[in-house]
């Protein structure tokens, strides 16, 4: 289990040092992502951030 605090103290650390922080809590989820609509989620997140920083979408 990833405690809320370890990233949140991460990401003011980075913002602190002018840097872009995007992280996702998902509710009633502790280290493994195990509800589906969670997946979903996660990976339409992850695809929107591949697609900013790779200049467009990666699928879908």
């Amino acid at each position: 289990m990833v405690r809320p605090a370890l990233p949140d103290r991460v990401a003011n650390q980075l913002r602190a040092y002018g840097k872009r922080v995007e992280y996702l809590l998902l509710e009633g989820e502790v280290h493994t992502i195990r509800h589906r609509a969670n997946k979903v989620e996660l990976l339409r997140s992850v695809n929107g951030f591949l697609g900013e920083h790779l200049g467009g979408p990666v699928c879908g």
